[in-house]
C-alpha cells in the first residue's frame, strides 16, 4: 500500500515538475515585445519564447556561411556546447 502512495506521489511530482519546468508548448509573439512586457511575462516566469523576425535585422545573416566561415575561422579550433537538455549556457 505504501508503496502505491510513494508511486502516486512520485507521479504527482513528475507531472508538477513538467508543468513548471519543462512545457511542450512554446508561446509564438509577431515581433519583439516592448522590454518591460518581455522581462515580466517571460523572463520573471522563466518561460520560453519565439519571437519571429527578432534577428531579421542582422547583417550576419546575409553573410554568414559554412563557407564564410572556414574562410574567417580557417583552421582555428572552437568550442561548441552540446547538451541531451538543450541547457549548454549553464554549463560550469
Amino acid at each position: 500500500m505504501a508503496d502505491t502512495a510513494h508511486a502516486r506521489a512520485l507521479a504527482r511530482l513528475t507531472r508538477d515538475l513538467r508543468e513548471l519546468c519543462y512545457s511542450n508548448t512554446c508561446p509564438t509573439l509577431p515581433g519583439p515585445p516592448r522590454p518591460l512586457e518581455f522581462y515580466r511575462e517571460f523572463v520573471a516566469t522563466n518561460t520560453p519564447v519565439l519571437v519571429e523576425g527578432a534577428f531579421a535585422h542582422w547583417p550576419a545573416l546575409g553573410t554568414w556561411s559554412e563557407g564564410h566561415l572556414a574562410r574567417v575561422l580557417g583552421d582555428r579550433e572552437i568550442s561548441v556546447e552540446v547538451t541531451p537538455d538543450g541547457r549548454g549556457d549553464a554549463l560550469a
